[in-house]
Order: structure tokens, then C-alpha cells, then sequence
């Protein structure tokens, strides 16, 4: 119920909260004594036969409104105006002294004594409810006037001598001006003191907050260290379990694993490395890297690839390798890499032995060298069979008379010394897939310009080409087409001097191949190369070598005869 009263100082200071508790008290216990006090003076009058046996209302009504401000200071006190109920209450109580002083006429010098007394300590109540320590003074001044002033208008009434007045009111005065200056003294230390109090108790609250707030602190880093220890017990689970696995997968792997430090001492070896080296894991971890190596190898060599590996790189070599137990030694493919281990760098070697792969490559480099001959010694056989067929068709063509027949007999010649060419290009050469076109274009029409040239004629070919590199399946076909191309040139380009000029360029540019043959002589008619009037065998020729290798071929007729051929290179 007090609480409810009072719960509009909540937020309020601790001395305000006891100070108000305090004038609440004492305002309930005056109204509650008020009530049983007017009914005690009721009875008292209407028993008095010096008042008529009847209610003597200026006595009565003074403590009717007592009540009734006393519920009003009340209500101010439960709105939260604690300054305004607190004055109002001293203010009250005062008044009601001095009311029963002024209207109650009888006996007045043998109750002021008494009343004064009340006075002077009702002087101190401000210590009680008030924050203002001169209000004590104030007061006591206030009821020092007032006696002078009741003094004053009852100075006949109370029919007393001149110097006894004046010794009582200077008594009095000394009283009501002691009591307040003690109540002043008494208000400065208490107020010193529950200034004191206060901040103490604002120190403590701010002390009890700031352990509240570490005790929190407290308890959310001890609940975030159990969940990091929580994580820690599952990451070292995790990291055993891994351990385990990688245990595991070290031991599984069919290759040879050995973990060694920089000065070459072995730290750990897997289950393949004890099968290789025929050892026991005592044994291996006792050796070194360098008891496990047939070669010396060369200090520098050495140095740079352990920089390189020490460096964060990866090194793969072969190692000749020396098993300590017998001595038996056996060529390994070696990857290394540097590893952290505790903090420390590592080397990981993996080894693998590649005996069995380096017979198996010895055999097949000696069949692939075998096979090299073989087809070296074909194309060798095949150029100098063509050579034969070719010298053959020389010697009929020596003993022709019909010139139609020696010239058929002559391009016969020149297109097998083509094919020929291919194939002593392709056996002196490492490359047996590949020909280089410019080199052979270049040997081909220097051949063919020596076999047409004469006492009357000569012929000079101007080349401008790129290397251009063709498979054996499109050089064959396209060294015969610019064969067919070249001797066409030979035999109708020749100019008016009678010699005969040729153009040949040769480039390669976005995958395909273009091939330029130009003559300046007077040109050769091209209905010779329409679709349907092709009637020379050599335009018959140069037509299905250019569908055998995709290629178009355009013919321009105009100061001279001029083919351009484009075609895929691949």
C-alpha cells in the first residue's frame, strides 16, 4: 500500500524516497488522530458547564480545516510534489499552534510556556522533510514575529507587569532563536551528511552497475570460453579423427612417402617405403636421405633445387636409389615439397619406382627408332623407284620424234619428280607428318625451271613465301597441283623477249593456306578453265587436285595468266 502511495518516487533519490516515506507516515497519523481528537473536544464542550453544555465552534473548526488541508497535503505528497506537501505540512502545523494559542483565551502565560515548547521543536521539523537548510531559520524568525505579535494584542488580557513581558518575551525569543539555529546547524550536517549519503550511494549504484555489467561480462566470456571449449574438445575430435584418416590414406597410397627435415634426417616413412627400401620402420627412421641415394649429385644442383623446393615450389626428378640392406639399386620418379610439421619446414618426397616404365620406354624408343628407319628407308625406296620411272620416261622421251608425244612424255616426268621431291623431303627429315611447303615449293620449281629451260628461253621464278607447314596427305596433292600450275606458266608465259617471268607467294593467315602463281606473258584463255570446256589434261589435272584438298582456285586473265588457290591448312 506504501509502495503504491509512493510510487511516483521511484526514479526519485534515495534521501527524497526515505523523506517522503517519512512525511507520509506522518501525515496518516495526523489525519488518523485528527478525527478521534474533534470528537474528544465535541464531548469535552458539551460537557463544559462554562460553555453551556454546547459546542464551542471556533475551538472545533480550526481542527475541521486541519483535516481537511492535512488530506490535501496528503494528495499533493501521492502526486509527486514532495517540495509543495512538505512546506505545506510545516506551514499547517505551525498555524494550528498559534490558531489554539490565539482563539483558547484562558490560561494564556501558564500554556505559552508549554506551547512554545512545541514550537521550538516544531522548529526542527524542517531537518525532517526539508532540502533547504535556511528554511530553519526562516521558520524560527516567522515564530518569533508571531509571538511578538500575540504579545502585542494580549498584552492587556494578560494583565502581567511591563518587565515581566519583556523578561518573557526575550526568554522565549533566545528559546524559538536557539532552537532554530541549532535545527539550521542540525539541517547542515544532516544535509552534508545525506549529500554524502547520496553520492556514496550513486558511487555504489554506478559500482554495482559496473559489476553488474563485469559479472555480465563475466558470464557471457565464460559461456563464450565453454563453447570455445566445446569447440576445441570437437576440433581436436575432428583433428584425431583427421589424423587418423590421413594416417590412413598415408599408409594406403602405393607410392613411397618419406618426411625428412633439412639436414636430410628421417622423420617419418609410410607402410610402401618399409615394402620398397625392404626395411622396418626402425630401421628407416635411423637412416638419412642421403644413405638411401646411389648418386653423388652435384653440390650446385642440389642447392638450387632445394631453394626451390624450401621456397613454397614443387620439384619433380628422377633419383637413383640405393636400398641399404642389400645394395640393390633401381631408378624413382621423386615429387617434392616443403610441408610446416610442429612449426618446423619439412621435405615430403614422394617416390615411385619406375624400373619397370623406364624398360618399357628403352624398348619402345628402340621399336619407335626401328620403325623411324623403316619409313625413312620406304620413302627412300619410293623417291628413288620414282627416280628410276622417271629416268626410264627421259630416255622414251629422248627416242620420241613427235613433239606432242615428247612433251606428254616430259610432264609425265615432271609431275613423278614432284611426288619424288615429297618423299625425299619427308625421309631427310625428323618430321614424318609434316612438310615444309615453302623449302619444297622453292626446290620444286628450281628443278622444273632447270628442266624447261633452254638455248632459247629463260625461265626465273620470283618466290615470296612463308613457312607453311602441311600434312602428307595435302602436300602430295598440292606439290602436284603447283606443278601442274608451274609447267602450264613455263610453257605459256614467256614474253616477248622469250623469257619467262614467274610470281609464286605462299602465306598462311587465319587457317588457311593461299598459294599465288602469276606468269606476265600474253595469258591464256580462260574458257580453258571453264566448268564445261576444260579440254586440256592439265586443266583437268589442276581441276581434281583442287577438289582433292577443298581448295577454290580463281584464274585471272590480264597481263598475263595469274592462279590464286586457297585451301584449308589442316
Amino acid at each position: 500500500m506504501i509502495d503504491r502511495l509512493l510510487r511516483n518516487y521511484k526514479n526519485a533519490g534515495m534521501i527524497v524516497q526515505l523523506k517522503a516515506r517519512f512525511l507520509l507516515y506522518l501525515l496518516l497519523i495526523i489525519i488518523i488522530f485528527i478525527p478521534f481528537i474533534i470528537l474528544y473536544s465535541v464531548n469535552s464542550h458539551l460537557n463544559n458547564p462554562a460553555l453551556n453544555y454546547t459546542i464551542s465552534w471556533p475551538g472545533i473548526i480550526p481542527m475541521i480545516l486541519l483535516f481537511i488541508s492535512m488530506i490535501c497535503t496528503l494528495f499533493l505528497l501521492y502526486r509527486g510534489n514532495f517540495i509543495l506537501s512538505s512546506h505545506l505540512t510545516t506551514i499547517i502545523v505551525f498555524a494550528s499552534i498559534w490558531t489554539v494559542i490565539f482563539i483558547d483565551k484562558s490560561e494564556h502565560i501558564m500554556k505559552l510556556d508549554t506551547t512554545l515548547i512545541v514550537l521550538g521543536f516544531s522548529s526542527a521539523l524542517p531537518i525532517l522533510i526539508l532540502n533547504k537548510k535556511y528554511m530553519a531559520l526562516l521558520y524560527g524568525i516567522v515564530n518569533t514575529l508571531i509571538l511578538y505579535v500575540f504579545m502585542y494584542y494580549s498584552w492587556d488580557t494578560l494583565g502581567l507587569p511591563g518587565p515581566v513581558i519583556a523578561e518573557y518575551l526575550s526568554e522565549n525569543t533566545v528559546a524559538l532563536l536557539f532552537s532554530s539555529i541549532v535545527a539550521y546547524n542540525i539541517l547542515s550536517i544532516n544535509t552534508r551528511a545525506l549529500d554524502q549519503a547520496e553520492t556514496s550511494n550513486f558511487e555504489l549504484q554506478r559500482t554495482n552497475m559496473e559489476l553488474h555489467a563485469a559479472t555480465e561480462e563475466l558470464t557471457a566470456s565464460n559461456e563464450e570460453f565453454e563453447a570455445q571449449n566445446e569447440e576445441l574438445i570437437r576440433s581436436e575430435e575432428a583433428l584425431r579423427e583427421s589424423e587418423a584418416d590421413l594416417l590412413a590414406i598415408f599408409n594406403s597410397v602405393h607410392d613411397a612417402m618419406i618426411v625428412y627435415d633439412l639436414n636430410g634426417a628421417i622423420l617419418d616413412v609410410n607402410q610402401p617405403m618399409l615394402e620398397m627400401f625392404r626395411l622396418d620402420r626402425r630401421q628407416a627412421l635411423s637412416h638419412t636421405i642421403t644413405d638411401l641415394s646411389n648418386v653423388t649429385y652435384d653440390n650446385n644442383a642440389t642447392r638450387k633445387l632445394w631453394m626451390k623446393v624450401v621456397g613454397g615450389r614443387e620439384a619433380l626428378f628422377e633419383w637413383e636409389v640405393r636400398r641399404p640392406g642389400d645394395g640393390t639399386i633401381f631408378t624413382s620418379e621423386v615429387g617434392l615439397r616443403a610441408l610446416k610439421r610442429r612449426g618446423n619446414t619439412v621435405l615430403l618426397a614422394v617416390v615411385r619406382d619406375i624400373t619397370q616404365r623406364k624398360e618399357a620406354e628403352k624398348a619402345l624408343n628402340e621399336s619407335l627408332q626401328e620403325k623411324i628407319v623403316l619409313i625413312r628407308e620406304i620413302h627412300h625406296r619410293v623417291k628413288n623407284n620414282m627416280q628410276v620411272i622417271s629416268s626410264l620416261l627421259n630416255m622414251q622421251a629422248d627416242s620420241v620424234a613427235q613433239p606432242d608425244a615428247n612433251q606428254a612424255l616430259k610432264d609425265a616426268v615432271g609431275r613423278i619428280h614432284s611426288m619424288a621431291s615429297i618423299h625425299e623431303k619427308i625421309y631427310s627429315t625428323e618430321n614424318f607428318s609434316k612438310v615444309d611447303m615453302s623449302s619444297y615449293i622453292e626446290e620444286l620449281s628450281s628443278d622444273l625451271a632447270a628442266l624447261h629451260s633452254g638455248n632459247d628461253r629463260n625461265v626465273q621464278i620470283n618466290h615470296r613465301m612463308e613457312s607453311v607447314f602441311l600434312g602428307v596427305d595435302l602436300a602430295i596433292p598440292c606439290g602436284l597441283l603447283i606443278n601442274e600450275i608451274l609447267t602450264n606458266a613455263i610453257k605459256h608465259g614467256r614474253g616477248e623477249a622469250g623469257n619467262c617471268v614467274i610470281d609464286l607467294t605462299l602465306e598462311e593467315s587465319g587457317g588457311i593456306t593461299t598459294l599465288v602463281i602469276a606468269d606476265k606473258g600474253p595469258g591464256m584463255p580462260p574458257e580453258l578453265f571453264e566448268t564445261q570446256r576444260k579440254t586440256s589434261m592439265g586443266m583437268q589435272i589442276i581441276d581434281a587436285l583442287a577438289r582433292q584438298i577443298g581448295a577454290t582456285v580463281d584464274l585471272t586473265v590480264e597481263k598475263g595468266t595469274r592462279f590464286t588457290i586457297r585451301f584449308p591448312s589442316a
